[in-house]
């Protein structure tokens, strides 16, 4: 037993083992400070981007009541400028209709879609339940959807108006309302309203704050 302590094969084994061992240990705890830096990173971007959507509400939404009871093309490209006031989105305010530039269109797709996409994340990264700023997020993309629809309705009335000014004048505003009611957009508007508010009311933006610190 003693000459096999004595081998300096066996030490060398035992070296390598051992440090083989102390490399799995802190490749485990790399691993586990990388995904709660991840995970951190992600939550980070979520309470940001509510952040930012909820202070963009605040500071428009007695204008966007008013506004949103006409259905013309200036209230819809006024509307839709007021909501994509942050940094997330002030790139597509100029993305509206069927005759914006190709890639501005893309870009407003793929925007909506990055609103979409947190929503969806919320349920998935934080412990509690935060399904008021789910719907918030949801209704603020909504409500982007519906005003490029109506938009869009009015870049095809437009076209049928300049061939017909005079007969089309007389119906050209009673469709756009209607377009606007088909499309619920008033609606969506209200909805957007009641999540804000109980949002600030349950403070539950506090406790998405809390949950953001590394442990």
């Amino acid at each position: 037993m003693s000459k096999f302590f004595q081998d300096p094969n066996f030490w060398v084994s035992i070296t390598s083992v051992c440090i083989a061992i102390f490399a799995l240990f802190q490749s485990n705890k790399q691993i586990k400070i990388s995904n709660k830096q991840s995970l951190f990173d992600k939550r980070m971007e979520i309470f940001s981007l509510t952040n930012e959507l909820l202070e963009n509400y605040k500071n428009y939404h007695k204008h966007i009541f008013t506004i949103s009871e006409k259905a013309d093309e200036l209230a819809m490209r006024t509307l839709f400028r007021m909501f994509t006031n942050i940094p997330s989105l002030i790139m597509i305010s100029n993305s509206l209709g069927i005759n914006c530039d190709e890639k501005l269109q893309r870009e407003f797709f793929y925007r909506v879609n990055y609103l979409g996409s947190k929503a969806k994340e919320i349920e998935f990264l934080f412990d509690n339940n935060y399904q008021l700023l789910v719907d918030f997020i949801n209704d603020y993309k909504s409500i982007l959807i519906k005003i490029n629809e109506q938009m869009r309705f009015i870049d095809v009335a437009n076209t049928f108006r300049s061939i017909d000014e005079n007969a089309f004048n007389k119906e050209y505003k009673q469709r756009l309302l209607e377009n606007a009611e088909d499309l619920q957009i008033k609606e969506t508007i209200d909805k957007l309203y009641e999540a804000y508010n109980e949002i600030i009311n349950s403070k539950i933006i506090n406790n998405l704050s809390d949950e953001i610190k590394l442990k």
